[in-house]
């Protein structure tokens, strides 16, 4: 991330854990992921429509998406998540998302997600059941994540 201390040489490791909020530190971490793949967009690019079936979810690192269903119509931008819901969920995506500008994210292979969601501790899989189904206004628990 460029960081430099005061006298202009960089940080080490444990000087930039201590010096990042944790939000900045997992974005970090994300982006520096060999889980996850990079992608860029051009202005225009549609990554979802109404309707499509995930498979692929994308971490916002640089841009704006708008999003649109009917009327409503807003924007996202860096260090928003779309798609993995609904992707884990297995459920069709209730929105349109398109580049507005130039736009850098990361891809999160949706399989891969899933599997390991299925692998990991039972308490951590429950956290993600119900950030998943909170997510995208579920009432039952889906396949995926039982």
């Amino acid at each position: 991330m460029g960081l430099l201390d005061s006298h202009g040489l960089p940080l080490t490791d444990a000087e930039q854990d201590t010096k990042l909020s944790s939000e900045e530190h997992l974005f970090s971490r994300l982006r520096s992921s060999s889980f996850l793949r990079s992608a860029i967009f051009s202005k225009g690019h549609t990554l979802f429509n109404q309707g499509d079936l995930v498979d692929e979810a994308h971490i916002i690192f640089q841009g704006q998406v708008r999003v649109t269903a009917g009327e409503t119509s807003f924007y996202m931008g860096p260090g928003a998540v779309i798609g993995l819901a609904e992707g884990i969920a297995q459920v069709p995506m209730p929105w349109t998302l398109q580049a507005e500008t130039l736009l850098n994210t990361r891809i999160i292979p949706i399989q891969r997600a899933a599997e390991e969601i299925r692998n990991t501790d039972a308490g951590l899989r429950s956290i993600c059941r119900v950030t998943v189904m909170r997510a995208i206004g579920l009432v039952n628990t889906p396949e995926s994540l039982r």
